[in-house]
């Protein structure tokens, strides 16, 4: 958000709302990419948010959960959770094959990645409109959402929720030839939105509900939702 925009929010002068940035900036609570630019959440910040994540069970459990998957896939899988932007990696673990695609812990994937709809299906298509609109009326060219419907794209999230899972309709990354392939966590009340992901090359990773991918990935989501107590 531009300084402007932040000291509107937080009711209080321009000049005002700059010197609380300046020592934001300074500890690493806030980031910017240059003088004048928009104001963005910082790397401390990330590590706060992260550190409190892993005082979540579930996510601990989901962590055990990402060998099991990755043992009977042989591929990459990624623990993600909703954030302000979409869903966000909390975590990784690297698969048996050599991959060229570097997705970071903290990096936010599109909200409708494969991931972004598999946590999006746990919600109601009113919250989903909600939580997406703003996203998808700020889409640039580059993004996944650019140039797509709303309803739409609440159509695409009920077929992640009708399968129970959602599948890459395009490369993780711009010619990366990587696509994902995502399950919800469901826990107790729908407490956390998270997912799992299985991250492969489009050309052979197996994409049917048959499959040993779909399988491993929804046993694993079907066994931390037991765990935590979800119907």
């Amino acid at each position: 958000m531009s300084l402007k925009d932040l000291a509107l929010r937080a009711k209080m002068s321009p000049s005002r709302a700059h010197y609380y940035l300046t020592s934001f900036v300074r500890v690493g609570l806030v980031a910017q990419t240059g003088p004048g630019a928009n104001y963005d959440l910082g790397p401390e910040a990330l590590r706060l948010g992260l550190a409190a994540l892993a005082h979540l069970d579930i996510l601990n459990i989901a962590r055990e959960a990402m060998f099991e998957i990755r043992d009977a896939t042989g591929e990459a899988v990624f623990l993600s959770v909703w954030g302000n932007r979409g869903p966000t990696i909390v975590h990784r673990l690297e698969g048996f094959h050599l991959s060229p695609l570097s997705i970071r812990v903290g990096s936010v994937l599109d909200p409708l990645s494969a991931t972004g709809r598999a946590i999006l299906s746990t919600l109601s298509d009113t919250l989903v409109r909600e939580m997406i609109a703003p996203i998808l009326a700020e889409a640039k060219p580059d993004d996944l959402g650019y140039g797509t419907a709303i309803d739409d794209a609440i159509a695409l999230v009920a077929e992640a929720r009708r399968d129970g899972f959602a599948r890459g309709h395009r490369t993780v990354a711009a010619e990366s030839g990587f696509v994902g392939l995502a399950a919800p966590i469901v826990t107790f009340e729908n407490s956390v939105q998270a997912a799992l992901t299985i991250n492969g090359d489009a050309k052979t990773l197996d994409m049917k509900r048959s499959g040993r991918n779909v399988t491993a990935l929804l046993a694993a989501t079907k066994r931390i939702a037991t765990l935590t107590g979800a119907p």
